[in-house]
């Protein structure tokens, strides 16, 4: 979760509250706008509300 401060062709560069930025592939079919209304984050049970947009991945760790 975090502002988006970036994007081009290939990527989304995303500044989370703390300050520290990561990335994620510039995939328009797994972006989508958001609802209005509160959204709670399940890995930290933070709620956001009125986000703009909402991306879910699953990231794997090589073996």
């Amino acid at each position: 979760m975090g502002e988006i401060v970036a994007v081009t062709e290939n990527t989304i560069f995303i500044k989370q509250k703390d300050g520290e930025e990561f990335d994620i592939p510039n995939d328009p079919s797994a972006i989508e706008p958001a609802n209005p209304g509160e959204y709670r984050l399940r890995s930290t049970d933070e709620v956001v509300e009125n986000p703009d947009f909402l991306s879910t991945w699953n990231v794997t760790l090589p073996e």
